[in-house]
């Protein structure tokens, strides 16, 4: 019968077996895993220098991958996060002001905040969030018949 020394000997064995996995190749799952582990891996550097980091996408192939890594400026002093100044920036490109930052809309029956702007995406720019903080994209006309300003 194992000892209590005998059975933690073999449960940090196994923990730092698990910690040191080699990896043989990248897979979806696995690169979303990683891309998880750097990002809160970063989050002190973030911290440290008042950046919001996020990782995310990026590509993969069997033996490689290069994940997207961002870095915003959290706060310039002005009270406004980066997202609501580069949404104060864009929005009028697709017919919305500075003030609709923050604004409801309602889609299928859930609520929705705007949270952000993409501006390179021009099919759906808008970017709101649920209550849950899970982020989705809508087209600049639905926010622009919503808010009432068209």
């Amino acid at each position: 019968m194992p000892t209590k020394t005998t059975a933690k000997k073999t449960a940090t064995k196994k923990t730092t077996k698990a910690a040191t996995k080699k990896l043989k190749q990248f897979d979806r799952a696995t690169a979303r895993t990683l891309s998880m582990e750097v990002e809160a891996a970063l989050s002190a550097v973030g911290k440290r220098y008042g950046l919001n980091i996020k990782v995310s996408g990026g590509s993969f192939d069997a033996y490689q991958f290069s994940p997207k890594l961002q870095l915003k400026i959290a706060d310039t002093g002005d009270g406004q996060s980066a997202d609501q100044r580069e949404f104060a920036i864009y929005a009028p490109m697709f017919g919305l002001a500075a003030k609709h930052f923050g604004a409801t809309l309602k889609h299928r029956g859930k609520t929705y905040k705007i949270a952000g702007i993409r501006p390179k995406a021009h099919a759906y720019p808008i970017v709101a969030a649920d209550a849950t903080g899970r982020r989705v994209c809508f087209p600049a006309e639905t926010a622009m018949n919503q808010l009432g300003v068209i």
